[in-house]
C-alpha cells in the first residue's frame, strides 16, 4: 500500500516491516520469564499473561528463534526492550540476537 501511494505521489518508497516486542533475558526460560513479567506488570499494569505468548524469552538462541518467523515474514526492523539480570546481560543477549538474525 504504501508503495501505492508512493507512486501517486510520484515518489519512490522504500518501505520496511518492522515489530516493536518486549523480551526477557536469562540463563533459561524462568528467569527471563520472571525478568519481562516484572518489568511489564510493572509498565502496562496487569498481569503478564497477557502478553506472554507473544513475549520472546529465554538466552539469546530462543529469543533468536522466536523472532525468525518475523524476518521470514519480512520484518527487517526490530525495536525490543529487553529485561534481565542487569543492563550489560541485555545488551550482550540483544547483540547476539542481531547477529544470529542477521547471519
Amino acid at each position: 500500500m504504501a508503495e501505492e501511494i508512493g507512486a501517486a505521489a510520484g515518489r519512490q518508497v522504500d518501505w520496511q516491516h518492522g515489530i516493536q516486542l518486549w523480551v526477557g533475558v536469562g540463563d533459561d526460560r524462568a528467569s527471563a520469564r520472571a525478568h519481562v513479567a516484572e518489568g511489564m506488570q510493572n509498565f502496562y499494569g496487569i498481569p503478564f499473561e497477557a502478553f506472554e505468548k507473544y513475549t520472546p524469552m529465554g538466552t539469546a538462541d530462543e529469543i533468536a528463534e522466536s523472532l525468525l518467523p518475523y524476518v521470514e515474514a519480512g520484518a527487517r526492523v526490530f525495536n525490543l526492550t529487553p529485561r534481565g539480570p542487569s543492563g550489560t546481560a541485555e545488551f550482550e543477549a540483544i547483540a547476539e540476537v542481531a547477529a544470529r538474525l542477521r547471519g
